[in-house]
């Protein structure tokens, strides 16, 4: 995370736990939701611009819904 707290809702303002339901009911589908961004150092450290998204696709993670996820990733210099 490149912040150490996050707000509980999106700028939409969809509020995070009820798009974690959403995605767990598959009433929304992982794929509508954007591609993280991410910024990579020169040593090869990984930085989210999009730390709610993040947290989302984090806990889908932990319960087991998701394994894995597309990111956009760029290089810090950009």
């Amino acid at each position: 995370y490149q912040h150490s707290k996050i707000k509980p809702e999106f700028s939409d303002p969809k509020v995070i736990d009820e798009t974690i339901e959403e995605l767990k009911g598959d009433v929304t589908k992982i794929n509508n939701i954007p591609k993280i961004q991410v910024l990579i150092d020169n040593d090869g450290y990984l930085f989210s611009l999009n730390n709610r998204r993040l947290y989302v696709f984090k806990k889908l993670r932990e319960i087991g819904i998701i394994k894995s996820v597309n990111v956009r990733i760029k290089p810090m210099n950009e």
